[in-house]
């Protein structure tokens, strides 16, 4: 009977150790902006959207999309759980809706500093980032998340 008591305390402990593990690992993708912006949040969706080029309007305001591919992870998170598609379909998809709808392509940063200095100065601009980036930098907002999860 102690062996066995034994033994579900240290499964139970296992089981708690792992759970922690996860939530270390565990990341949030967020639409992010000037904090002088005034953009109301958007829809997974409406990123989508706008990230393909496609014009949007939201409650009177046109926001301008910055593509981050200042780090290949976040980029490739994008692309999977935003996106929904490959890199390649991305840029095919995206030069179709710019020329069909007369949008313009996103402005791409690989430079992450050049990126949070263009977001800051411009508001009505938005991106993706790791939420932590967000929280570290002065001037930026989180608009809405995009993605929850573990990044392996």
């Amino acid at each position: 009977m102690k062996i066995m008591r034994g033994l579900c305390v240290f499964a139970l402990l296992a089981l708690l150790g792992m759970q922690s593990l996860w939530a270390i690992n565990r990341q949030s993708l967020v639409l992010a902006t000037s904090s002088a912006s005034s953009l109301s949040p958007l829809t997974v969706q409406e990123a989508r959207k706008l990230f393909l080029g496609v014009p949007l309007d939201k409650s009177g305001e046109h926001p301008v999309p910055l593509l981050n591919i200042s780090d290949p992870l976040i980029y490739e998170v994008f692309l999977q759980k935003v996106a929904f598609m490959s890199a390649s379909t991305y840029e095919s998809q995206m030069l179709s809706v710019v020329f069909r709808l007369g949008g313009k392509r996103p402005e791409s940063f690989n430079d992450l500093k050049n990126l949070l200095d263009t977001l800051q100065q411009n508001p009505g601009t938005v991106t993706f980032l790791w939420e932590d980036q967000v929280k570290a930098s002065q001037g930026l907002k989180s608009v809405n998340v995009l993605w929850q999860g573990s990044v392996e």
